[in-house]
């Protein structure tokens, strides 16, 4: 069971509520958390640009009964606000429009803890540098006008040991570590195979393209055609 209300909200499981048949129940609202921030793309406000917010729980059988996505836009200084945020960690993300009207998408930081009855401040960008480079695409590629290159630079940690040695419970606790502190900054790709990345931190990071086949309303399948993860 989920209570919304504008002042905080409640859940209760199926267990909690199966001996309370015909029975009052007296429900406890939480408060709310809320997130606020500024969108930078390098040195330029990001204004106008679309931010999403995403929760989790670590409890999975609360995560089960209940998830929470939300999104709006940044004004025109690059400021965002969510109101009525569960109070739980959370993931954020933004698209950008590039000079070549594409829409890239960058999650740039690790999961943040919202707290209830708190604000969580944040600004993103103006934390790395620019990633300047050049694609070499393969000439069958480049003849095909209609395909859409996307590509993005990608950090996530390591596991502990080869994937397919971990126990159940080792896998776990790494698909949680990878879920709260993994980061993605979407590079938009000129036809010269030429793009830019905006604010990525130092560290060791994976770098892909991605080919769109780009003939119907939907993505269609997806040829990735150049990766490259640091040793």
């Amino acid at each position: 069971m989920l209570v919304a209300h504008p002042r905080g909200y409640a859940i209760r499981s199926k267990e909690q509520l199966v001996s309370k048949v015909g029975v009052p129940i007296d429900v406890v609202l939480e408060p709310w958390g809320r997130v606020e921030g500024k969108v930078m793309v390098g040195e330029k406000v990001g204004a106008n640009e679309r931010v999403s917010i995403t929760s989790f729980s670590n409890d999975e059988a609360q995560e089960k009964m209940v998830n929470q996505s939300l999104e709006t836009r940044s004004d025109n200084q690059g400021r965002f606000a969510f109101e009525q945020v569960l109070p739980r960690m959370t993931l954020l993300s933004y698209s950008i429009n590039s000079s070549s009207g594409q829409h890239t998408s960058m999650s740039p930081i690790p999961a943040v803890k919202v707290n209830p009855g708190q604000t969580t401040r944040l600004e993103l960008g103006r934390t790395g540098r620019p990633v300047i480079g050049r694609l070499a695409i393969p000439e069958t590629i480049k003849a095909q006008s209609e395909n859409h290159l996307w590509g993005s630079i990608a950090y996530s940690p390591r596991p502990p040991k080869p994937l397919e040695v971990l126990t159940v419970e080792e896998r776990r606790r790494w698909t949680q570590e990878e879920r709260m502190t993994s980061r993605s900054y979407g590079l938009a790709i000129q036809p010269d195979g030429s793009f830019k990345a905006e604010d990525v931190p130092p560290g060791r990071h994976l770098v892909q393209a991605v080919l769109y086949l780009a003939r119907s309303s939907r993505p269609g399948p997806r040829k990735p055609f150049a990766r490259n993860r640091p040793p």
